[in-house]
Order: C-alpha cells, then sequence, then structure tokens
C-alpha cells in the first residue's frame, strides 16, 4: 500500500524519512522531489511503480544499501550511470518502462543481483555480462520485441527458459535475428528454434540470413521438412 499517494511530497517532507528502508510511491507525481531521494541513504527497497518522473537522480549511486528498485511503469528513457555503484542491488524491474532503451556501461558491478525484469521495454540489446552474473536466477524479457541479441554465452546458463523466448514469438511474432542462436550453446539453439517456428508456423528461410556457413542443429533443421501448427 503507498502511504503517500495523496499528499504532496516536498523536499523537507523527503528530509524526515532519512532513517527510512522501504518506501513506496508508485503512482505518485515525483517532479523535481525524485532528485532528494538519493539523500535517504539507509533506503533498502524503492518502488516507483507509476509514478510521474522525468528521470532517476543522477547520484542515485550513493545509495549503497539499495536491494530493491522497482521503476516499472514508468517513461524512464536511460538509467544514470552511478546507478552501477549500487552494489548491493538484487532486483531491479524495469517491467512495462515502454521507452527505456538500453542499460549503461559497467552494470557488470552489481555483483549480488538477482532478479532483472526489462519486459515491454525498447532494449534492443541484453549486455554480455548478465550472463556472468552469479546470483541472477531470473532474467526477464516478454513482451520485449525491440529484442535483437540476448547475452553471450546466456545458453550455458538457465537464466533463459525456451518458455520465455516463445511468448516473446507468440505475441509479436518476433523472427530473432540469428545473431541471437550463434551466441547460444548449440543444444538449446535448436530446440528454442524449433519453438519458434512451430509457434508461428513460418518457414526457416524467413529467419534473416547470416554470414559463414550454418552451424550444424541448423543445417539438420533446414534440411528437415518444416511443419505447419
Amino acid at each position: 500500500m503507498n502511504a503517500f499517494r495523496n499528499m504532496k511530497l516536498t523536499a523537507s517532507s523527503i528530509s524526515k524519512l532519512r532513517h527510512i528502508r522501504y518506501l513506496n510511491l508508485s503512482h505518485c507525481e515525483l517532479g523535481n522531489v525524485i532528485n532528494d531521494l538519493s539523500s535517504l541513504y539507509n533506503l533498502q527497497t524503492l518502488v516507483l511503480c507509476g509514478s510521474k518522473f522525468q528521470e532517476l537522480p543522477r547520484n542515485i549511486g550513493s545509495l549503497k544499501n539499495m536491494r530493491h528498485l522497482n521503476i516499472s511503469c514508468t517513461m524512464i528513457t536511460a538509467l544514470p550511470d552511478s546507478i552501477i555503484s549500487l552494489c548491493n542491488l538484487k532486483t531491479l524491474d524495469l517491467s512495462q518502462c515502454t521507452e527505456f532503451q538500453a542499460f549503461p556501461r559497467g552494470i557488470e558491478a552489481w555483483e549480488y543481483i538477482r532478479c532483472i525484469d526489462v519486459s515491454g521495454t525498447k532494449v534492443k540489446e541484453l549486455p554480455d555480462c548478465i550472463s556472468c552474473y552469479k546470483y541472477l536466477s531470473k532474467l526477464k524479457f516478454t513482451l520485449s520485441k525491440n529484442l535483437e541479441a540476448l547475452p553471450r554465452d546466456i545458453g550455458k546458463s538457465e537464466l533463459v527458459s525456451t518458455k520465455e523466448l516463445s511468448s516473446l514469438s507468440l505475441f509479436y511474432k518476433v523472427y530473432f535475428k540469428m545473431v541471437i542462436l550463434l551466441k547460444l550453446e548449440e543444444l538449446k539453439a535448436a530446440q528454442i528454434f524449433k519453438v519458434l517456428c512451430k509457434l508461428n508456423s513460418i518457414e526457416a528461410k524467413e529467419f534473416v540470413a547470416f554470414p559463414g556457413p550454418a552451424p550444424t542443429f541448423l543445417s539438420d533443421f533446414l534440411s528437415a521438412p518444416t511443419s505447419s501448427t
């Protein structure tokens, strides 16, 4: 429950929350007040779902105790560079941020990150470092219709399920470019490729052509009859 929803927030009212650890400001008109949030040094969870603001504070990286950041359903387009300093961050929810396009450089510093959700965003490429996070257990990007590339070596982990990829294709008929499949472990790539084709009843040749000889799994698949649903 958001106790601040019908309140007029000011810099003065925010300063009184300096010892707070959990703050829910979802669906609030934040305006410039959002810049004062960076003074809440004890904050561990910040929920800004559906709130109206232009951008996160540039010095949000000063919130070293931040564990959970939810900025879903906002019009944010980018994250400030200082966000890489949130070294204790565990969950980042950017779902339905329909204007969000890319992560800043240096997010490999999120050593303890466990869940990243970019569902419904304009993200075109997920950074390669994501597949190297030691504790990451959930990577969500359903309905991200602009997505063209997954992290390198993502096929060697269990972060991305065939269901996650197929739901993307099912709703938006996204025909993944071959650059995605070439980054995946061959066995998993073959499974994903077959699921996408089955869901959309497409011909393999409809996919974007890629340079060089086809991987073994793809050559075998292309030579097999295409079945429709």
